[in-house]
């Protein structure tokens, strides 16, 4: 086991956490106040009829201890204890032109008070984006448990480059096997990738064993964690071992053999593995690191996810995910959200000393389940790089390739911006580069706001004379005492074997888990995975959900383009009742005697002659 950031969690009392959340508040007060030269802050509490500055953090006012997310009539702010005494009001928004807010922000807000129960909002304004702040940076390098001796002083990794010659870099999350397998074709295909293509840098991020594997969970594994884990090093060091190439691993908050407390230490190989490999680096989650003098910031957590679900916005922007990696460079934090999620656990004294983001990157790293993306904020590139693995199907990874020689000559002309964003778009434009050889993958037409959209689609010649139902297996996950699995328990005994007969096709499987909470799990003949959460769920509305499983094709949901899409599109467009018809059709008085009479009737040939002696030629 690693040395802990933290020996005694779930022991501490309240007074240091709130010694550690109470002195980053009045730090990001008075850079506040220091940069937007305000004279004075106001306590929160004590009403006024005047336009006044009040400072504090950000909360959902009838959240639980889990946090919740944010709506407009229910933000409020606690002050701190030397400006308010540690006293919170509810916030009005609706006077506020735009914001962008989320639990656990530190803000500074102008308004008015006039009763002292609301506070009324003009105007919000979040600290700074970080600049490199060398005292916390010596902290933190202090006492950092990085398991990594080829590491400089000052946090940073070099690697021989040629002269005039570009840094490449590539970057996979994982986890790393498929659903139910314990095999590793998928890193050995990476593996091949980077053998072959021989970048300079390969950061790999966790979990490399997930908690939330199957065959972890039920424990159908014939050697320890620990012991798997150390194969997989193995693995990746006799492809890559004492190369040019300089593996950094990190690991995730997700791995089975690391604690479930975030920040997560490093993961520790056996002393002849770290002996012999040198060009091996094991950093702890979250970390900033430096290599070949770019500064990079790299998490493994889904922070973005968690800040997108929290948040409450009014902003002319609709580019969500650019402003998640704002707050975490204003908020100068890799998790900036408290109080955090319930499936996060974070230890305050250890998330104050390795959570810190100390300087500006120029590369960030943030691992989401969300898709991939790339994106610029102030002068850094944001990066998702995706999952490695997707359930029964392989995800993506990300190639980034660095200009060095612009990075340089910007380093030395602090003055001048334009070359450094020449290199950052060159990173733009390679990093979604996600190579496709050897995998599944299957790109979707994306908005500007980077939500996923497509066209309509069916499988055509389903079955090609009947029905194939898409729905090829379907796990039930409960626990026999639990409150919560009471619906699903009534299912399984009185519903789920006419389920089974009436679906002859859909495979159907029961595992009892102890004190979890109730999922369903439904497995398609497209290799995706769905996960249902049916946490007290009646047995109807069960039911009611598992027939929309059963009849879907298992297609991630994404906004639609159109509501139809043909594979033989017509110039004169979708047809309908009244194509090529009159328009004043739609409003005739039926029965029509017009309308009774024969569309077109063939003349006669009296009444030809007849026209003929009327006009003569």
């Amino acid at each position: 086991m690693a040395h802990l950031f933290y020996n005694d969690y779930l022991y501490k009392k309240p007074k240091p956490k709130s010694d550690v959340l109470e002195r980053l508040l009045e730090f990001n007060e008075q850079q506040l106040v220091k940069t937007n030269e305000i004279h004075n802050l106001y306590n929160v509490s004590v009403p006024t009829q005047d336009d006044i500055w009040i400072s504090g953090r950000i909360f959902s006012e009838n959240a639980g201890s889990g946090g919740g997310k944010l709506t407009e009539h229910n933000v409020a702010i606690q002050g701190s204890y030397v400006c308010s005494n540690s006293h919170s009001i509810p916030l009005n928004l609706s006077h506020c032109n735009e914001y962008s807010l989320f639990p656990g922000q530190i803000v500074m807000i102008n308004g008015r008070n006039p009763d002292g129960k609301r506070f009324f909002c003009k105007e919000i304004v979040e600290p700074n984006y970080v600049q490199e702040n060398k005292q916390i940076k010596k902290e933190i390098k202090t006492e950092s448990t990085n398991i990594d001796m080829f590491v400089s002083e000052d946090g940073s990794i070099e690697t021989r480059l040629e002269p005039n010659e570009n840094m490449d870099c590539l970057v996979a999350s994982g986890p790393y096997m498929i659903t139910a397998s314990a095999d590793l074709n998928s890193l050995n295909q990476l593996l091949d990738v980077a053998k072959s293509n021989n970048p300079h840098i390969l950061i790999l991020l966790g979990p490399f064993l997930d908690l939330n594997h199957d065959l972890i969970g039920s424990g159908n594994i014939q050697t320890t964690f620990e012991e798997l884990l150390q194969s997989i090093f193995d693995q990746i060091a006799s492809k890559l071992g004492n190369t040019r190439t300089q593996v950094i691993i990190q690991p995730s908050v997700n791995d089975v053999t690391q604690e479930q407390i975030y920040p997560v230490n490093p993961f520790v190989p056996t002393a002849h593995f770290q002996k012999t490999y040198k060009n091996f680096h094991f950093l702890q989650e979250p970390n900033m690191i430096k290599i070949n003098g770019i500064q990079f910031a790299i998490t493994s957590t889904d922070v973005i996810k968690d800040l997108t679900s929290m948040a409450v916005s009014k902003t002319q922007s609709s580019d969500k995910l650019a402003r998640n990696f704002v707050h975490m460079l204003r908020q100068k934090s890799f998790y900036p959200i408290y109080p955090p999620p319930d499936h996060v656990c974070i230890d305050y004294e250890a998330w104050n000393k390795h959570a810190k983001i100390y300087t500006h990157p120029k590369i960030f790293i943030a691992v989401s389940d969300m898709a991939k993306f790339t994106k610029e904020v102030n002068n850094c590139v944001c990066i998702n790089p995706g999952r490695f693995v997707r359930g029964t199907a392989t995800g993506s990874y990300a190639q980034i390739t660095i200009q060095m020689n612009k990075i340089q000559e910007n380093d030395q002309d602090k003055n001048s911006g334009i070359e450094i964003m020449q290199a950052i778009r060159k990173i733009q434009t390679n990093v979604l580069n996600f190579v496709s050889k050897g995998f599944n993958f299957q790109a979707t037409r994306s908005t500007s706001n980077s939500q996923p959209s497509e066209f309509i689609s069916t499988n055509l010649e389903n079955g090609l004379g009947r029905y194939v139902c898409q729905l090829q297996r379907v796990t039930f996950k409960f626990c026999k005492e639990n409150p919560g699995s009471r619906g699903i328990r009534e299912f399984v005994e009185n519903g789920l074997v006419d389920f089974a007969k009436q679906n002859p096709g859909v495979v159907v499987y029961l595992q009892p888990k102890r004190h979890r909470r109730p999922k369903i799990s439904a497995e398609y003949l497209n290799g995706s995975k769905q996960n249902l959460d049916v946490h007290q769920y009646s047995r109807e509305k069960l039911t009611k959900w598992l027939e929309f499983m059963r009849t879907r094709k298992g297609d991630t949901i994404v906004r639609i383009l159109k509501k139809q899409k043909t594979h033989n599109p017509s110039i004169q467009g979708a047809w309908n009742p009244f194509t090529n018809k009159i328009p004043s059709r739609a409003v005739e008085n039926f029965p029509s005697a017009e309308l009774n009479k024969p569309a077109s009737i063939e003349k006669t040939a009296t009444e030809k002659i007849l026209e003929l002696a009327k006009n003569p030629k």
